[in-house]
């Protein structure tokens, strides 16, 4: 059995706004922390590796992250006990 993550937001700004830039230049690394994280099986990506081109929605400010993990304990520790932690604390 695996768990399977899926995070929906709207955000503020357009992901070319320069105030999403710390976001969006970080995309990569999280997402390849992710993937070298115990417990890590899977995440939904386009060509370009991430999913905020993704439009599951009408409105282009809402983007999608879909991952899989092994237990909710490896989604726990790469979420809160790794890098990632920064982006969760503010949001």
């Amino acid at each position: 059995m695996h768990l399977a993550e899926i995070n929906v937001g709207r955000l503020l700004r357009p992901l070319t706004d320069p105030r999403t830039t710390d976001f969006v230049d970080n995309l990569d690394a999280i997402n390849a922390l992710a993937e070298e994280s115990p417990g890590f099986v899977w995440r939904l990506k386009d060509e370009s590796g991430n999913a905020t081109q993704i439009a599951a929605y009408d409105d282009p400010l809402i983007i999608v992250n879909l991952s899989v993990w092994a237990s909710v304990e490896s989604l726990y520790e790469f979420a809160y006990k790794t890098a990632h932690r920064r982006f969760v604390q503010r949001r």
